[in-house]
């Protein structure tokens, strides 16, 4: 069930050979990124992710925001969200990195559907960065992956939020589960949806294995983008009604707020 990861030196191995087979390329404006690796202070090598230039490309979400599941909100002076003013949500605190804009959309989407699976990385490098303090106060035991349906992994190769959530895992020293929950049915894709038909659609579509024992864990659910928070909401239930104690939400985007 954990995921492991590859030793440090032959991981750092295989990134070296897989810049010469496959160079990386930005996340952001898609060019290649120079073989050479930058490095970290003390002069151990630390691989390039992004060019600096592009960086500043993807909107941080700072304060003020929601604290319920961290949208920006307009005034200085509002607490939360319209969403959660009037959502019982079933997960504690959410925060996401950054606003859903439409550089970091494109970005996400290479990363699903045009096989740049290096952008993880980078994604999990700048989580750790920015919401380091978050990641900390959660204190979560374990970090969980919002599972996508079988065809959907068949057809991807891989689930996007589990190989975020497995790089945030090895910065932070938190293990990493990705096959702790897994859909029971397939839904319709949320995005074409509005939040009481997206409540509908998830309406026990998630399941904890039975072996699985997390009974008082404090969990973070992990996932690439927050809109209503129906999913969370869905997972953190089947979390909880497992045993969990507590679900605290992580995502790398999320929509402006209100």
């Amino acid at each position: 069930m954990e995921i492991r990861s590859v030793p440090a030196a032959a991981g750092r191995l295989l990134e070296g050979i897989g810049d010469i087979v496959y160079p990386a390329v930005c996340p952001v404006c898609g060019d290649k990124l120079p073989f050479a690796p930058a490095f970290r202070a003390g002069g151990s090598p630390a691989r390039m992710r992004v060019h600096e230039k592009c960086r500043d490309s993807f909107m941080l979400i700072e304060e003020p925001y929601c604290l319920k599941c961290g949208k920006p909100v307009q005034a200085e002076g509002d607490e939360y969200c319209y969403d959660c003013l009037h959502t019982d949500h079933q997960f504690e605190r959410g925060r996401s990195l950054w606003i859903y804009s439409d550089a970091a959309a494109a970005s996400i989407f290479a990363y699903k559907y045009g096989g740049r699976q290096e952008y993880a990385k980078f994604y999990a490098e700048e989580v750790w960065r920015n919401l380091k303090d978050y990641i900390k106060d959660a204190d979560p035991d374990i970090l969980v992956p919002v599972p996508i349906s079988p065809a959907k992994l068949a057809e991807r190769g891989f689930n996007q939020a589990e190989l975020i959530a497995g790089n945030i895992g090895d910065l932070a020293g938190i293990k990493t589960y990705g096959d702790l929950l897994f859909r029971v049915r397939k839904t319709t894709p949320q995005k074409e949806l509005g939040r009481n038909a997206r409540l509908a659609n998830l309406r026990k579509a998630f399941r904890v294995r039975e072996d699985a024992d997390i009974q008082g864990l404090r969990i973070m659910l992990v996932d690439d983008v927050y809109t209503t928070g129906a999913t969370a909401d869905a997972c953190s239930r089947a979390l909880k009604e497992a045993g969990a104690e507590q679900v605290w939400v992580l995502t790398l985007c999320t929509g402006a707020g209100a």
